[in-house]
């Protein structure tokens, strides 16, 4: 979903616009915009009781995000868009995405929609619960990435993620006439 200009350009020249997840903690438009972007809540049970943290992740990556199937038309009005683009092949795209950025990884995936931002586990490895450190926050994987609260899930996001090798702030735009092959105007 997107601006009529914006997909057009797409199409003619390859500009993407990729957003950031300091971006959209701090964008006005609430449907957009969600000041909880990259907070995650992890909860750890293990056979010595359990533990959780609060963790803010994503700061070196940038998103492309996608809606996935048939989106309610109340929600594209909403976004202000009145124009999309079918992602045909998702791996592809984003592996001509990544290339041009030089990025480090690449990934992508469905949101995951929940009253709260908490994910429950089991660690498949002793971890040391004498010390709190980023490398919980690693036991999550992607899905650190892709969980939203249930009030976006009319949204039905896919969306895709760029690692880079240092924190990115504000939003790029990139021309990627490489990704083009593998999408489909609406």
């Amino acid at each position: 979903m997107s601006q009529r200009r914006y997909v057009d350009e797409f199409f003619e020249k390859g500009t993407l616009k990729l957003g950031t997840f300091h971006e959209y903690q701090h964008h006005p438009n609430p449907e957009i915009g969600d000041h909880e972007e990259g907070l995650v809540t992890l909860v750890v049970t293990a056979n010595w009781g359990t533990m959780s943290g609060k963790y803010r992740t994503g700061y070196n990556y940038y998103l492309f995000c996608a809606a996935i199937g048939d989106v309610n038309p109340a929600t594209v009005n909403s976004f202000g868009y009145d124009s999309a683009f079918e992602v045909s092949n998702p791996q592809a795209f984003a592996r001509a995405i990544a290339a041009k950025l030089n990025a480090r990884s690449y990934n992508f995936g469905r949101c995951i929609y929940h009253n709260g931002k908490a994910i429950i586990g089991r660690p498949r490895r002793v971890i040391d619960r004498s010390r709190i450190s980023s490398e919980y926050a690693d036991l999550l994987g992607i899905s650190k990435y892709l969980i939203k609260m249930n009030k976006y899930k009319p949204q039905r996001e896919l969306r895709f993620l760029f690692e880079m090798p240092a924190d990115v702030h504000e939003p790029i735009m990139i021309e990627c006439p490489e990704a083009v092959q593998f999408c489909k105007k609406l």
